[in-house]
């Protein structure tokens, strides 16, 4: 907003000292015709003329404008805008409206050539900028033509309200928006998504979930009960991820700090019942807050596969490395069954991850890949699927039929994995 000053001046305060630099180098050109008073500490003008106010404030909206300049025989009216597209645009507009009528482009060429700055832009500028030139006489006739050509934007209907909006659009502003923090952005584009249904109300729960994480609001995810339900079924990986880091922050965190570990292992064991899909150690999340959760779901269900797992990821904390180190020993001594025996014991017992993880360490491949197979056919997982199928095809056509003729139920198990593996997914679920 303009402020007015008495009955000729009016006050416009910039963003920032940069804003306030740049406009100065125009308006001090410009005095003569345009007095002005500065006050460098609240980044603020007093400018008497209204046009040129009107200019100035179009760089606080990161909109194209013209500013003019007096040099000894001409004016100059330099056009700026923050990007090259909105500047040749904004120039297209000022020959429709000024044209040769009033101004000339340097050495009367019928098009301008592309000047740089050689002082700071306003900030979000680009350092490009185009130049006419015009008769001093000419300069109240060229204001009253810039009076309407702000006139004439400041009431062009916003064309977003003419186009409905459509999800691949709002998806990556929302993401934008995420990505720079941008908070107030990413709601919106998160209201027009649930406002137009643009999507499924489980998705703009994820997205919801998703910005939250992102803010480490996680008091807003595990204390929203309408979460908490998503939360028992099958989760998209980044959500996952967002749910396990809400339920450490709001259920371990604290008896973390205080060295509480046996607390924290009775919380996770209470909360595996109502929350068992969720609580299961998956391979593809590495996530540093995830581990720990990881970690002690291992030493309840005692699976020092998964452990192993755990201790190798090379991009640990220091806190989560030692909160591993004060793990290990819970658990019991490992027994002397090899791998094959233990993958059917934990495949028996429907502890399909870890089962996965005991298969891993099988070394003969005829052997090893149909048990990853009857592990993936049940996690569903993807990643996984994909990863087991490239291993299935690097086989000899002499191991795959060993396989089929040694497993009766191998061709069923393929031909899920192989589906599960080329399933088209949904906007979160290769997360």
């Amino acid at each position: 907003m303009l402020k007015r000053i008495g009955s000729n001046m009016e006050e416009i305060t910039l963003t920032n000292e940069i804003d306030f630099n740049f406009v100065g180098h125009f308006l001090n050109q410009a005095s003569s015709f345009s007095p002005y008073k500065a006050d460098p500490e609240t980044f603020s003008y007093q400018i008497s003329n209204p046009i040129i106010t009107r200019l100035i404030n179009n760089i606080k909206s990161l909109s194209p404008t013209i500013l003019p300049l007096e040099e000894p025989e001409y004016d100059k009216w330099v056009v700026i805008a923050p990007t090259k597209q909105q500047l040749d645009r904004v120039l297209s507009k000022m020959n429709r409206f000024i044209g040769l009528s009033y101004g000339a482009y340097p050495n009367n060429r019928p098009f301008p050539a592309l000047c740089k700055f050689e002082i700071e832009t306003a900030t979000g500028y680009s350092n490009e900028y185009y130049y006419w030139l015009s008769p001093k006489e000419y300069r109240a006739a060229i204001f009253k033509i810039l009076e309407m050509w702000l006139d004439l934007e400041e009431n062009r209907p916003d064309l977003s309200l003419l186009v409905p909006p459509n999800f691949r659009d709002v998806f990556r502003d929302f993401q934008t928006a995420l990505a720079t923090h941008n908070w107030d952005n990413a709601e919106k584009y998160l209201g027009i998504l649930s406002q137009n249904r643009l999507t499924a109300p489980e998705n703009i729960s994820y997205l919801s979930i998703e910005l939250f994480a992102q803010k480490q609001q996680y008091d807003k995810i595990w204390g929203n009960d309408s979460f908490r339900i998503l939360a028992k079924g099958y989760l998209p990986r980044r959500i996952h991820v967002a749910f396990i880091k809400a339920f450490h922050h709001q259920m371990l965190l604290v008896n973390e700090k205080n060295g509480d570990i046996d607390q924290n292992l009775t919380i996770v064991q209470d909360s595996q019942t109502q929350y068992d899909k969720l609580l299961t150690y998956r391979q593809d999340i590495i996530d540093d807050i995830a581990i720990r959760v990881f970690a002690y779901i291992s030493v309840i269900n005692q699976t020092p596969e998964a452990f192993e797992k755990l201790e190798s990821i090379t991009t640990l904390s220091d806190e989560t490395c030692q909160l591993l180190d004060a793990l290990k020993p819970l658990f019991t001594p490992p027994s002397e069954q090899n791998p094959e025996d233990r993958f059917k014991d934990l495949f028996h017992n429907q502890d399909f991850t870890n089962a996965y993880a005991a298969a891993n360490n099988i070394t003969d491949d005829e052997i090893r890949i149909p048990a990853q197979m009857q592990c993936v056919a049940m996690l569903k997982d993807s990643s996984l699927a994909k990863m087991v199928m490239m291993n299935f095809e690097n086989l000899k056509e002499s191991q795959k039929n060993q396989i089929n003729n040694r497993e009766p139920l191998f061709p069923i198990y393929l031909n899920v994995v192989n589906t599960i593996a080329n399933v088209q997914t949904e906007i979160y679920s290769n997360w």
